[in-house]
């Protein structure tokens, strides 16, 4: 976490953009660390018409995804994928969608089954077992267009790269099903802790107090 505000500090001194009022405050926001509004700031940045503030727009989106903003990543991955306010570059796009997709974006996912489906150019090879896998993960996570375009794809690709493409999706699942078991354990684990330390507390022996009548009648 050090580490991060330290790169996010650096990055800082590079955004040179002259700001609008209604901008002020949340990039006072972000200067502050709130991931969020370095979000909010890069995409205001990105959607000025004369392109002019493209470059800090990136620079808010990056360090919004190093703090861990699983939209600044899925964005900064269709960015790269679909050009525009930056260059077209696969290997970016799929290194920030994978990102996203990992954590759970379904988006992202729909993205690199179309990507790694359709093939675009040396840097990102068709491979319908990764098409199969992300496409069957966005719809288990609910995708209707992802589960329609899995359909298309096993109707098209050979058997063995779908049954791949639908181990891989299953051990992702179990993957992000432990992760979450896990995490929930140590949430838990504090209540938990303070729980048995009252029902310790509740079943210790009492205190035996004796009155100043009982002590002077075992005196005599």
């Amino acid at each position: 976490m050090i580490r991060t505000f330290v790169a996010v500090a650096l990055m800082l001194s590079f955004c040179t953009t002259v700001l609008a009022d209604e901008l002020k405050d949340e990039v006072e926001k972000a200067k502050a660390g709130d991931f969020d509004a370095m979000l909010r700031v890069g995409l205001t940045f990105l959607s000025d018409v004369d392109d002019k503030n493209n470059d800090d727009g990136i620079k808010w989106l990056e360090m919004s995804a190093m703090g861990g903003n699983v939209t600044a990543y899925y964005n900064l991955g269709a960015l790269y994928q679909d050009g525009g306010p930056v260059k077209q570059d696969a290997a970016k796009a799929i290194m920030y969608l994978t990102v996203a997709a990992e954590l759970g974006e379904i988006r992202a996912m729909n993205r690199l089954a179309g990507i790694y489906y359709y093939y675009l150019g040396e840097l990102a090879p068709q491979n319908d077992i990764m098409a199969v896998k992300w496409g069957l993960c966005a719809a288990g996570l609910g995708s209707e267009t992802a589960q329609k375009n899995v359909d298309k794809m096993r109707a098209e690709i050979d058997k063995e790269s779908a049954v791949l493409g639908a181990k891989a999706a299953l051990e992702w699942a179990k993957r992000r099903q432990r992760e979450r078991q896990k995490r929930e354990r140590l949430q838990n684990e504090p209540q938990k802790d303070e729980q048995q330390k009252n029902e310790r507390q509740s079943t210790a022996e009492p205190a035996v107090s004796f009155s100043d009548s009982q002590l002077n009648s075992r005196g005599r």
